[in-house]
C-alpha cells in the first residue's frame, strides 16, 4: 500500500469515525432527553393529582353536610332542593404518571367513583322524577312519603359508602401522591427551590393583619364610590319636580 492510498484509507476511517461518534451522541442526547421529559410530565400529573383530589374532598364534604338533611327531609315527607353532587377525576392524568404503584390505586379509587357516582346519577333522577310528579299533585302526599323513605334508605347507603370507603381510598391516595411529589421532583425542579427564594413562609401574622386593614380600607372606598355612581344615576333619571 502506497502512502497516499494509506492516508485515504486514514481518512476513510475518520470520518467513520466522526460519523458513529455523531450518532451516538446524537442518540445519547435523544434518549437522555426523553427520559428528562417523562420524569417531568410525571411529575407534572402528580401535581394534578394532587389539585384534583383537593377538588374532590371539597365536594365530598359538600356531600357529606347535604346529605343528613336531604334523607331527613325525605323520611318526613319534606321536599328537598340541593342536589348531590358527581366525583370527577380528569382523565388524561392517567397518561402522565409513570409509577404502576400510584396507577394501580388511582385505578381502584376510579372504580369506587364510578360506583358512587351511578348511584348519585340513579337516585338523583329518581328523586327528581318523584319531587316533579309531588309538585303537579300527580301523587298523594302519603305517596310521596313512601317512596321518599325508600329513596332515604338508597341515600343512606350512599353516605356509609362514601365515607367508609370512598373518603379513606381518596387520603391514602392523597397521601401518597404528596409522597411522591416530593421524592420525585425533577432536578430542575430542586434547583429551582434552591435559587429562588419567596418571602411567603417569613411574613408574620401581624403583618397581615396591618395589610388587612389597608384592604378592607381599599374594599370600602370603592364600595363609596361605587354607591356615589349609583347615586348619581338615580338622581339623574328621577324626573324633575
Amino acid at each position: 500500500m502506497t502512502i497516499p492510498d494509506f492516508l485515504k484509507s486514514s481518512e476513510l476511517i475518520a470520518a467513520l469515525l466522526g460519523s458513529a461518534f455523531t450518532l451516538f451522541v446524537t442518540g445519547f442526547g435523544t434518549i437522555v432527553a426523553a427520559i428528562v421529559n417523562r420524569k417531568k410530565r410525571h411529575y407534572t400529573g402528580l401535581v394534578k393529582l394532587e389539585y384534583e383530589l383537593q377538588n374532590m374532598l371539597g365536594v365530598l364534604d359538600d356531600n357529606h353536610y347535604i346529605l343528613p338533611f336531604f334523607i331527613s327531609a325525605l323520611k318526613t315527607g319534606k321536599v328537598y332542593w340541593s342536589t348531590l353532587r358527581y366525583l370527577e377525576l380528569d382523565p388524561s392524568i392517567d397518561y402522565e404518571l409513570f409509577d404502576l404503584t400510584l396507577l394501580n390505586k388511582l385505578l381502584c379509587f376510579k372504580q369506587s367513583l364510578r360506583k358512587l357516582n351511578n348511584d348519585i346519577e340513579n337516585i338523583s333522577g329518581a328523586y327528581e322524577e318523584l319531587k316533579s310528579h309531588f309538585m303537579e299533585k300527580n301523587i298523594t302526599q302519603p305517596d310521596y312519603l313512601l317512596n321518599g323513605q325508600s329513596l332515604a334508605k338508597d341515600l343512606e347507603s350512599i353516605q356509609n359508602f362514601s365515607k367508609d370507603l370512598v373518603l379513606m381510598e381518596l387520603k391514602e391516595l392523597l397521601a401518597l401522591t404528596r409522597i411522591m411529589e416530593l421524592r420525585d421532583q425533577p432536578i430542575i425542579n430542586r434547583l429551582y427551590k434552591l435559587l429562588i427564594k419567596t418571602s411567603g413562609g417569613k411574613i408574620t401574622e401581624e403583618e397581615i393583619s396591618a395589610e388587612l386593614i389597608v384592604v378592607e380600607a381599599e374594599i370600602e372606598e370603592v364600595s363609596k364610590k361605587s354607591q356615589q355612581k349609583l347615586d348619581e344615576i338615580k338622581d339623574d333619571n328621577e324626573p324633575a319636580k
